[in-house]
């Protein structure tokens, strides 16, 4: 058998994997951590009787709790996005961590925030 007839092998022979595929793993962790904001947002902006204010009026005065969790969450995704060299260039991936940070954590937003404008359910 001549090595000229064997099929190279890949760069990464020893076993080991692109660093990227953590990301498989990484991103399903971090959406069910998003959870806990979500509902922080969601008890923080319309509390237990929900959005209308369940006949007591709403209460105001969590807002900056709702803010604050939505920005959690959106930070939760943002990192791994930039830490994890799913790409080489962090030129590409500071750009994309932050715009799905942001999407990630406007949804829980209006996800948690109830009927509006933007959402009806």
């Amino acid at each position: 058998m001549s090595s000229a007839t064997e099929p190279s092998a890949p760069a990464n022979s020893r076993g080991r994997r692109h660093p990227g595929l953590h990301l498989l793993w990484v991103v399903p962790a971090v959406v069910l951590f998003c959870f806990v904001p979500w509902v922080v947002a969601a008890l923080s902006w319309c509390g237990i009787s929900g959005c209308t204010g369940g006949g007591f009026g709403r209460t105001l005065d969590g807002q900056w709790m709702a803010i604050l969790a939505c920005c959690i969450a959106a930070a939760a995704l943002a990192i791994p996005l930039l830490f994890i060299p799913w790409v080489r260039r962090r030129s590409v991936r500071s750009p994309v961590a932050v715009v799905s940070g942001l999407a990630w954590g406007y949804l829980i937003a209006v996800l948690s925030h109830g009927e509006g404008p933007w959402f009806t359910p």
